[in-house]
């Protein structure tokens, strides 16, 4: 099984610390939330960009 280009893009995200300025950006509650929108709008990208179904 091959990882793909899943952790490159995953560590771009990182780079760039796209989950904590969407988290910065957008009002949300964290004592509901489980997961923070920038770190669930992240995953989506990862997985459009790898293409995964």
């Amino acid at each position: 099984m091959e990882a793909g280009a899943a952790p490159q893009i995953a560590a771009r995200c990182d780079e760039i610390k796209l989950a904590d300025t969407i988290n910065q950006l957008v009002m949300w509650d964290d004592k509901q939330c489980k997961l923070s929108p920038g770190t669930r709008i992240e995953a989506i990208i990862i997985n459009v960009l790898s293409a995964r179904k």
